[in-house]
């Protein structure tokens, strides 16, 4: 992972989109947070998180105010642990070294407690 984003390492952009497609997967057959994932905003919610993982790995700023996005969203932190444990069990399905798991984890984690997810 020396000098490269975690976008690269990731594998780019087609990987961001299977990661993302991986992540919806489970998270709509998770009690704990399917209630936020209704079928017919699943699209939409795909292309947004497509786009704030590629932003947020390349070391840019969210594309948009997740936090005014989500505002109306009631999300627990049991919830925010529910989906790093999917990035991370899909990360590692992936086969990314634990370094780099570590640090997208930590760096979602990090955006959730700032309030910045």
């Amino acid at each position: 992972m020396t000098n490269t984003t975690l976008y690269a390492a990731v594998g780019g952009a087609d990987a961001v989109e299977r990661l993302v497609a991986g992540l919806y997967e489970r998270l709509v057959a998770d009690p704990v947070v399917q209630h936020h994932f209704s079928p017919d905003r699943l699209p939409s919610l795909k292309a947004a998180q497509v786009a704030w993982f590629s932003a947020v790995l390349d070391g840019g700023a969210p594309p948009t105010d997740l936090a005014k996005a989500h505002a109306d969203v009631e999300i627990t932190d049991e919830q925010v642990a529910a989906l790093v444990g999917h990035l991370d069990r899909l990360l590692g399905e992936a086969n990314l070294d634990h370094r780099t798991r570590r640090a997208i984890n930590a760096l979602v984690s990090r955006l959730w407690y700032a309030r910045m997810f």
